[in-house]
């Protein structure tokens, strides 16, 4: 799998023989942004944008939940420090965990549990 939205989209577009500037143009976007996308140097653009990668693609259901999910991925590395950003990427259990209670708003109180429960069983 794909480490990251850049290198997932730059492996479809290559599976489709499409140059970078095609895709951008049918996507919407500009060439020198869809190559910063690829070189992982700007976050996955908006929800109309990923639906044209999708379409362009000739994505199936399965690829593009993985295109969303690494969507997902590449605005949580550009809103948060480099240090947290690479321990949460890099892990992608902890993506997942993350990702999950921003989709199911997670309260405060239950954020606060599971540090307690860790604190525990760390500090001991």
């Amino acid at each position: 799998m794909d480490k990251d939205f850049g290198q997932f989209i730059r492996r479809k577009r290559k599976e489709k023989n499409l140059k970078l500037m095609d895709l951008a143009e049918k996507v919407g976007i500009s060439a020198v942004y869809a190559s910063y996308i690829e070189r992982g140097n700007r976050a996955a653009p908006v929800k109309s944008k990923l639906e044209a990668f999708a379409r362009e693609l000739e994505l199936s259901p399965e690829d593009t939940k993985i295109m969303y999910h690494l969507a997902k991925r590449t605005h949580i590395k550009a809103t948060i420090p480099s240090h947290i950003c690479n321990y949460i990427v890099d892990k992608p259990y902890v993506t997942d965990i993350v990702l999950f209670a921003i989709e199911h708003d997670i309260p405060k109180e239950e954020w606060l549990e599971f540090k307690n429960k860790i604190e525990i069983k760390y500090s001991e």
